[in-house]
């Protein structure tokens, strides 16, 4: 995300990423600590593992262009993942909602 904000990325690619503000993921981590200090949980047999993002996936070069109009776009290795988009069905059972859109934070920068 910085080489983004500051013109440095040298291509983008096509990979889905799911970008998430630490202002985000704060709040995500706040709330699965009061889900699992509930005193009703304490000898709960498993909890769920829980995906925090927005749920929301963007193309790496959607992003950089917003920043870096003329960059290089390119495929990317496919050694990575194509898409970590996450999964974050559990997390909002807990009343999460992320707050901050990575298309919004970067064209306020």
């Amino acid at each position: 995300m910085d080489k983004i904000k500051d013109g440095s990325l040298k291509y983008a690619t096509r990979h889905i990423r799911d970008f998430i503000h630490i202002d985000d993921v704060i709040q995500a981590i706040d709330r699965i600590m009061l889900k699992i200090t509930d005193p009703g949980l304490i000898d709960a047999p498993l909890r769920p593992a829980y995906d925090i993002g927005t749920g929301t996936g963007y193309m790496v070069y959607e992003l950089a262009i917003i920043k870096i109009p003329g960059i290089d776009i390119r495929f990317g290795d496919d050694c990575e993942a194509q898409d970590n988009t996450a999964d974050i069905t559990h997390i909002q059972e807990l009343g999460f909602k992320s707050t901050i859109d990575v298309k919004d934070y970067l064209q306020s920068q």
